[in-house]
């Protein structure tokens, strides 16, 4: 029985880790045009089609002169709401959308400037990419770098 305390420790650390690493998730989101108009979708969807909404999303200028109210763009939805949004989410909401929803822009995207755009969906998800509108006007979608300190 000397040997099944280190056991049952590595086995504690093992299921702590499944039950704290399951607690969240990560999806890619990426720019799309839909007749003419941005949206957004994720990359992929898992087995049961998830994410196939969100409860927040918001679209930020990482580079490019700071102005006004800094580099939001546009912000949509509550990060503590339910999950009203669903995919693909068009940029800058739907004319039918509730505009009690939005709480920030849109304000016109610039062309050249880059984008990210971050999510929030239920159950601790959280989606993220980057973009840019090209100098003619199209989508480009760009890898999602982290600067290093």
């Amino acid at each position: 029985m000397m040997g099944s305390k280190p056991v049952r420790i590595v086995c504690a650390t093992l299921l702590g880790a499944l039950v704290l690493g399951s607690c969240s998730s990560a999806y890619d989101i990426r720019a799309v045009s839909i007749d003419g108009h941005l949206a957004f979708e994720p990359l992929e969807t898992d087995v049961w089609g998830n994410p196939d909404c969100v409860k927040w999303i918001e679209v930020t200028a990482i580079d490019g002169p700071l102005e006004g109210d800094g580099r939001i763009v546009w912000t949509r939805g509550r990060s503590n709401g339910p999950c009203e949004l669903d995919f693909p989410i068009a940029y800058g909401g739907h004319a039918d959308d509730d505009p009690s929803a939005t709480s920030y822009g849109p304000k016109p995207l610039v062309r050249g400037l880059t984008y990210e755009v971050v999510a929030l969906s239920p159950g601790s998800a959280y989606g993220g990419g980057r973009f840019r509108m090209t100098e003619e006007g199209e989508v480009e979608n760009l890898p999602l770098t982290y600067d290093q300190p």
